[in-house]
């Protein structure tokens, strides 16, 4: 009796044996269903540092424990820039998503529980330290492996090379494959 096999079994197959076919370097743009030759490593972390998580106001979170409390807002750090300030007491920064995280803050409270008036801001729900801070390597740590060889390459995988800065990668070349019919019911 024949026994068959499912292609998704010859297809595992085949890949454990990417070996034996020949390497080559390609672009990000040939990438797709290709097979991966080299670990994809991290080579930063991500984020590079403590972030915002949300559009909202970057305070102390000893100062907003007994909230509601009215703050001074003491200006604002769009995504990308580096912040210059240090928080003090009784201060908050308008952060938004991405946003670094100045020193002195330990908290973001979400714009939605907030009202800004008058160079002030009225934060009215406490939260606790750390909150809607993303810290450093949160995503992914430098060094840590992100797509293993062998990983038939997809969007996702294509989208982490891409983020970590590898244009080119090292991949199986495609097989050859020939198919020759036999047997007397081919006509």
């Amino acid at each position: 009796m024949r026994t068959y096999i499912t292609y998704e079994e010859a297809l595992r197959i085949i890949i454990s044996q990417d070996h034996l076919l020949p390497e080559e370097t390609i672009s990000l743009f040939e990438a797709h269903n290709r097979v991966l030759r080299e670990d994809l490593i991290a080579d930063r972390d991500d984020p590079p540092a403590p972030v915002s998580a949300m559009d909202g106001y970057g305070v102390r979170g000893e100062d907003v424990e007994g909230a509601p409390v009215e703050l001074k807002v003491i200006g604002e750090i769009p995504a990308g820039k580096v912040p210059e300030i240090e928080l003090k007491r009784g201060e908050a920064v308008k952060l938004f998503t991405g946003s670094l995280i100045p020193r002195g803050v330990n908290t973001v409270v979400p714009v939605e529980y907030t009202e800004e008036r008058r160079g002030k801001v009225l934060i009215r729900k406490p939260l606790k330290k750390w909150q809607n801070v993303r810290p450093r390597g949160e995503n992914y740590r430098k060094g840590e492996v992100l797509v293993e060889r062998g990983t038939v390459l997809g969007a996702p995988e294509i989208g982490i090379a891409s983020s970590v800065g590898k244009p080119f990668l090292r991949v199986s070349s495609k097989p050859r494959v020939g198919i020759i019919a036999t047997g007397s019911e081919v006509f």
